[in-house]
């Protein structure tokens, strides 16, 4: 059954936790909602998905897959879903965690025998034949293995009270051991604090063995539902407390995140209903990073660009309802394009990987299609949702700039192409061109070609005409016939700006005429939008206000500085009489 409503305490015993194992992450990309047709039907739940190169390893509890006879554990071609009858593998009770190497599949669960031959709870096999691997045999003798992380040197198990054959019972059975990934044997030299409680989720990543699950102490230090271990000893990274206050189900990382999913409703103080991100140093949730969850997440995986989070069937804000949800890396801001339906009921995701080409889910579902307890989703090409356009003035000799627009499934990369009456220009491929000679009073558009991993998308932007440059020089018109003085010292030179030019702006300079030196009253600058007309407030200093009240009325050339928005100058000069209020 899955769980529902459940945020702080134990988990339902019969819940188990997803392994979650992907190839090196796939640059960004989205699914489509549609599954690949012909995925073959699996009679139960998958728990864990483990993939390598174009093979899909699944786990759970299930006795036929397509059709055909496999007992907890199959492989699929990743492309095509076909069953492969040639891995025999079968174990006798549920498989909850799979880790794949080049030449090992190692399983972790519930089961005595693989094969027919006595493997408690972790066992490795051929991943082509499934034949059991006899060298590798880790004693297990009692518990339950719920996750599996692999490095060159080491398998880590880890789940609830797992002890080795022939061990006297311990009071407090560990929940974590570190094994030689070729024989089994127990790796001595990682012995550091052990979880309380189960253990749920896995992940080596960088410098760090990440834990999740349902403990509050590593022996005698408070750690909630996630910690951070030394993959080498297993000791404690005391540096990071990232103080979830319910069980961590999941884990996944990119760049500098570290992802947690499961049944809290807050972490670092934070409220982050069964969805966070938190510094994978430090374990400080990242305020900006929030997806608006209010239900228990149990399956994490990530691409460079987007973090996948599945669970049993819920509500994420906005959004409605949804089983699995794409959320931006770096905000947790959701797709709205991605929502998949998983069919009638409470279907239930329990692990998710993701490819180059596609995202995988297994679980507990039916879709509308016929797809039962496993599912592809394809990953899609950009999509362009608004056109690419063009910026800067397209006038001879002058640079302008191609904008891609806005283009759905996270592309990675632009390439360029710029058009003349719809022909590419020879060597026009920058994000900017100069309008040539041969450009003017013709149709210039940019095509815009966004990738990513699964393909590429085109848009083109519409077309401009570029026109040859603008020469003529603004004819800024002085409309005052009269000039006063106010009261304030101020004169009112009143200017138009001709239709023809976008704005007028410039300087006013007003100059004594009659007198000796010709004295300068005053200078103010001015900007008119071309078709209007507008008073230039010119303000005289103290002197020439007097000067002006002495000899008033007085003759003053007032000239005029002028450039348009093209950069032509003007100037113009007329007499006016200037009069004192």
């Amino acid at each position: 059954m899955p769980r529902v409503g459940r945020w702080r305490g134990a988990v339902a015993a019969a819940f188990a936790a997803a392994a979650i194992l992907a190839a090196p992450n796939p640059a960004g990309a989205v699914p489509g909602n549609t599954p690949d047709p012909g995925w073959p039907q699996v009679d139960g739940p998958v728990k864990a998905i483990a993939l390598a190169g174009n093979r899909l390893y699944i786990g759970g509890s299930f006795t036929t897959v397509g059709g055909q006879a496999h007992q907890n554990v199959a492989a699929l071609n990743a492309t095509t879903g076909a069953v492969d009858p040639g891995f025999t593998a079968g174990a006798n009770g549920q498989v909850q965690a799979l880790a794949v190497s080049g030449s090992q599949l190692y399983l972790g669960g519930q089961f005595m025998t693989v094969d027919g031959m006595g493997r408690p709870r972790l066992a490795a096999v051929d991943p082509t034949t499934g034949s059991l691997t006899l060298a590798f045999d880790p004693k297990v003798g009692t518990g339950d293995v719920r996750a599996l992380a692999l490095s060159s040197t080491r398998l880590y198990a880890a789940g609830d009270a797992i002890q080795l054959a022939g061990s006297p019972p311990a009071p407090n059975p560990r929940q974590l051991w570190a094994f030689d990934p070729a024989t089994g044997n127990v790796d001595t030299g990682f012995n550091g604090p052990q979880p309380n409680a189960r253990m749920r989720a896995l992940l080596l990543s960088g410098t760090r063995l990440y834990l999740g699950g349902e403990f509050t102490m590593l022996d005698t230090t408070a750690r909630r539902g996630v910690a951070a271990v030394d993959p080498a000893t297993g000791a404690l990274d005391a540096g990071f407390d990232a103080k979830a206050d319910s069980d961590v189900d999941a884990l996944a990382a990119a760049g500098s995140h570290l992802y947690l999913g499961g049944s809290f409703a807050h972490v670092g103080g934070l409220q982050r209903v069964g969805l966070a991100a938190v510094n994978n140093a430090t374990g400080a949730a990242d305020h900006g990073w929030v997806a608006d969850a209010d239900h228990p997440l149990d399956a994490l995986a990530t691409s460079d660009s987007r973090l996948y989070a599945g669970g049993v069937k819920g509500s994420f804000g906005s959004l409605g309802s949804r089983t699995v949800v794409a959320a931006r890396v770096s905000d947790g801001q959701l797709s709205t394009d991605f929502g998949p339906d998983f069919g009638a009921g409470l279907p239930q995701v329990y692990a998710l990987a993701i490819s180059n080409s596609r995202l995988y889910a297994g679980g507990s579902f039916t879709m509308a299609g016929g797809e039962e307890g496993v599912a592809a989703f394809r990953l899609l090409p950009p999509v362009n949702v608004s056109a690419p356009f063009i910026q800067g003035n397209p006038v001879k000799g002058k640079r302008i700039s191609c904008r891609p627009g806005v283009w759905r499934n996270d592309p990675t990369g632009f390439a360029f192409r710029w058009l003349r009456n719809g022909v590419a220009i020879k060597g026009a491929t920058a994000a900017t061109h100069k309008i040539g000679k041969a450009d003017v009073r013709h149709g210039i558009a940019c095509r815009v070609t966004a990738s990513n991993p699964v393909g590429p998308g085109t848009a083109r932007s519409a077309a401009v005409t570029p026109a040859l440059p603008d020469t003529t020089p603004p004819k800024v018109k002085i409309v005052s016939r009269e000039l006063r003085m106010n009261g304030n010292g101020v004169v009112r030179v009143r200017l138009s700006c001709p239709k023809s030019e976008k704005r007028c702006s410039g300087t006013v300079v007003l100059r004594v005429l009659g007198l000796k030196g010709r004295p300068l009253l005053g200078v103010s600058g001015f900007s008119v939008r071309g078709g209007r007309r507008r008073a230039v407030k010119v303000a005289l200093d103290a002197a020439s206000q007097d000067l002006v009240r002495r000899h008033s009325p007085l003759q003053v050339r007032v000239r005029v500085n002028a450039r348009d928005a093209a950069g032509n100058a003007a100037r113009m000069s007329r007499t006016r009489t200037l009069v004192a209020a």
